[in-house]
């Protein structure tokens, strides 16, 4: 439907103030009636259709004073543009150019998330270098000198260790945040879209069964007819409307179901992805963040021990068990956080490609998407149609809302039935003596269960209710949320694996082997008279 123009107010904002067409009456008092015709006379004028017994204009025209004009529509405002976080540019200066919004597809995001690996891939091969590098040097490392110097107390050791706690300790937290920032807010987003979208399947049963009952009905009148043979004609033309008006309404509630059938479906499967996210990027890693935190603490604990102790056995089963299995332990938690830190730079740098221009990305993705999988193939056409204008209308604001027009015409049905209803009492009272069965339609109540019906669905699908899971999903969670506090995880888990870890490693290594070394040719009594003859060569001195 075209709009009119209109001009900026600043009362109409996006969404509340969205572009629609209103519901309009196709009938009105000064309508003919068409219940009974004369040979060779049009029933109805030829810009209108004979509709339960009264002339109607056509879907998409209102009744204006014995004429049809055009339903008019209300242009409303745009959404505002999305201006991406300033992480995301950050990202994107150094990752891979992705499909442009006209090749937006599945199959160009998947091949770009393959692509994308290739810088995550160089965290990657440091990680296995620095681990390399640490476990040479612990398994077949030279007796060099740090080693063959006498022990001091373990000051940096401990404070080293501490320090790495506290980034450890950290990076639980960025963890923490990162989950009630993004993963907690995307999950209430779909498990709220997705109620939305099953209520208003719910309501398209009801309309479904509320048209069927009154067809059914409708049908039941003949039988209970006294003069069919004067009855039948009339009823019949009755029977006639009464089929193509339910018709209508029960091709709207079909188009509509169809175009959204598959959306509780698919929220479901987004959801499972998205714990699956959660597993991968914030719960799996605090295994190795555990692990980390002993290795942290077994390293204090350790070398207070051997330092402190007369028995040189503590310092040497360290040193063979550093050797052995420490090696390895230190060394598979250096690659498993460059690991960790590659995927969250990945993540990163896939959601930031696509969040340097969202709404178009997305659009496209509408635009090329095959909908056959999931919609039955009497409906492909129609419903791709309508889900694709669907998302220019939420995403961007373009067009008319396919929705809101399937409710419309089903409101206007309703609301010219009513009219209709008003007009011909007298048609109905005189029906009613011929056929009995009239009187016990409940047209009242079945037209009121269908008024609610429609009117729910139209605030369930307006803008002002589905733009703002859109908003807060795409713009909010996902392209400012995640691009900026997945850094400090990419950060964080980069400093542990490739420093943090391997330098701890080393030291303990060093201090235990100078323990050992020094222990093994000193003993308690030994000690002393070395300090006694230190103390007196410095009294002779100053004398």
């Amino acid at each position: 439907p075209g709009y009119p123009a209109v001009a900026e107010s600043a009362e109409c904002v996006w969404p509340t103030c969205a572009s629609s067409c209103p519901a309009c009456d196709r009938t009105g008092p000064n309508a003919t009636q068409c219940i009974v015709t004369l040979p060779f006379v049009a029933a109805c004028p030829v810009s209108q259709k004979c509709w339960l017994g009264r002339c109607s204009c056509y879907d998409g025209f209102c009744y204006s004073g014995r004429v049809c004009a055009p339903r008019q529509c209300v242009q409303g405002a745009k959404p505002p543009s999305f201006v991406p976080d300033i992480w995301v540019g950050r990202w994107n200066s150094f990752s891979l150019p992705g499909p442009t919004p006209e090749q937006s597809s599945t199959n160009t995001w998947w091949a770009y998330w393959f692509a994308a690996w290739l810088v995550p891939a160089f965290l990657v091969m440091l990680g296995l270098a620095v681990a390399g590098g640490t476990l040479r040097l612990l398994t077949n490392g030279p007796d060099t000198w740090l080693c063959r110097r006498a022990p001091r107390v373990p000051i940096f050791l401990p404070m080293w260790a501490a320090l790495s706690l506290i980034i450890t300790g950290g990076g639980f937290l960025r963890r923490e945040r990162f989950v009630t920032g993004t993963s907690m807010v995307a999950r209430e987003q779909l498990v709220g879209l997705k109620a939305n979208v099953e209520e208003v399947l719910h309501n398209v049963d009801v309309l479904k069964a509320t048209t069927a009952k009154f067809r059914a009905a409708v049908h039941e009148i003949p039988t209970s007819c006294h003069q069919q043979s004067l009855t039948a004609p009339v009823i019949s033309k009755l029977i006639g409307s009464v089929d193509h008006a339910t018709n209508s309404t029960h091709y709207q509630a079909k188009r509509l179901y169809h175009a959204i059938q598959a959306l509780p479906g698919r929220i479901q499967k987004m959801l499972v992805t998205q714990m699956l996210s959660d597993v991968l990027l914030v719960w799996f890693p605090m295994v190795p963040a555990v692990f980390e935190t002993f290795a942290m603490a077994l390293a204090i604990i350790i070398g207070f021990l051997a330092f402190y102790s007369s028995d040189p056995r503590i310092a040497e089963r360290a040193v063979r068990g550093m050797k052995k299995y420490g090696s390895w332990f230190f060394c598979s938690l250096t690659v498993l956080a460059t690991v960790l830190s590659a995927v969250y730079l990945h993540t990163a740098t896939v959601a930031s490609r696509f969040c340097g221009d969202a709404d178009a990305n997305v659009l496209g993705l509408a635009r090329n998407y095959d909908f056959s999988k999931f919609v039955k193939e009497d409906w492909v056409e129609q419903a791709t149609e309508d889900i694709r204008q669907a998302v220019l209308y939420y995403v961007g604001g373009l067009g008319y809302n396919p929705f809101e027009n399937i409710t419309v015409t089903i409101e206007t049905n309703v609301l010219t039935l009513a009219e209709v209803q008003n007009y011909t009492r007298w048609v109905q009272d005189l029906a009613t003596i011929a056929c009995p069965a009239v009187a016990l339609i409940e047209t009242d109540s079945m037209r009121t269960e269908m008024y609610s019906a429609v009117a729910r669905t139209k605030e369930l699908i307006h803008a002002s209710n589905i733009w703002p899971y859109y908003d807060k999903l795409v713009h909010e969670v996902y392209c400012s949320v995640l691009p900026r506090r997945i850094a400090s995880l990419v950060v964080f888990s980069l400093i542990i694996g490739v420093v943090l870890l391997p330098v701890l490693a080393l030291t303990l290594d060093i201090d235990l082997k100078r323990m050992v070394r020094y222990k093994s040719v000193h003993t308690p009594f030994e000690d002393a008279i070395e300090e006694d003859e230190e103390s007196t060569g410095d009294e002779e001195e100053d004398y």
